[in-house]
């Protein structure tokens, strides 16, 4: 909501918006609105928003103005080597009733830099918090509990990192934005998060191998997916115009005065 009037009454029994978390006015309700105090943010947890408004024949208000959107799913498991982590809208504010969840795997350190967090400020974070967990869920050793406003922080784990973002029913700010590192320790042609996969490039004819996703880097005369094939240079002419061009194992020749 950005604009509101109604006629207040007790209970809101006269003028009111109402606002139902499903299909119909048998869901849920999650509030019911008048007067000329704006409402909070709402969210549906069922994916669902049914709006009523209602009115009588007295006193009359200038009525509300509102809009809704689609809240973009939160949390995940992030198989990148890095990335970036925000609460959904970022850096709008979020909504209420979130619980966001992001897992991180690797097999060596997992570096966390939050750059920005704006949450709603409470003692102990009762309400809205962003959670750090060294491990896989929330049963491993909690290592942030965090709702204070801060610019900057880094914490780092070995080998997992679980988070989790929550907001209660009212009260919401920007949110916050971290970024993500999982240093690579992955042995000479094997990638992926756990380092399992070996990579599938020729290792005669190839450089090296993305730890991340497996492409490999060819050496000068090679190509491929797996740098198997040779590049023909004589495919780019290098001769003169009075030479025939021939492919050799080390390179090419030119050879002038062959008749066919």
């Amino acid at each position: 909501f950005f604009n509101f009037d109604l006629e207040s009454s007790i209970n809101c029994a006269s003028d009111s918006v109402e606002i139902f978390d499903g299909p119909n006015a048998q869901s849920q309700s999650i509030g019911t609105y008048c007067g000329t105090a704006v409402p909070s943010v709402r969210t549906s947890k069922s994916g669902q928003l049914y709006v009523v408004f209602k009115s009588n024949s007295l006193t009359q208000g200038r009525g509300f103005q509102a809009y809704f959107e689609k809240t973009a799913s939160c949390g995940g498991k992030l198989t990148a080597f890095s990335g970036t982590i925000t609460s959904p809208g970022y850096p709008t504010a979020y909504s209420d009733n979130l619980i966001c969840a992001w897992s991180i795997e690797g097999t060596s350190n997992i570096t966390l830099r939050l750059t920005n967090l704006s949450l709603e400020t409470t003692e102990n974070c009762l309400y809205d918090f962003l959670d750090v967990y060294d491990g896989t869920s929330i049963r491993s050793p909690r290592i942030l509990h965090l709702c204070n406003s801060t610019s900057t922080l880094t914490v780092t784990t070995r080998g997992n990192m679980y988070i989790v973002f929550r907001s209660d029913e009212s009260v919401t700010s920007r949110g916050f934005s971290a970024t993500y590192e999982i240093a690579n320790d992955c042995q000479p042609w094997t990638y992926g998060s756990s380092c399992s996969l070996l990579c599938p490039c020729d290792r005669n004819s190839s450089a090296s191998c993305n730890a991340q996703t497996g492409q490999c880097t060819c050496l000068s005369g090679w190509t491929g997916s797996d740098c198997s094939q040779r590049v023909d240079p004589c495919l780019s002419n290098p001769c003169p115009s009075n030479a025939i061009c021939f492919t050799k194992s080390d390179g090419y020749t030119c050879l002038s005065g062959v008749y066919t």
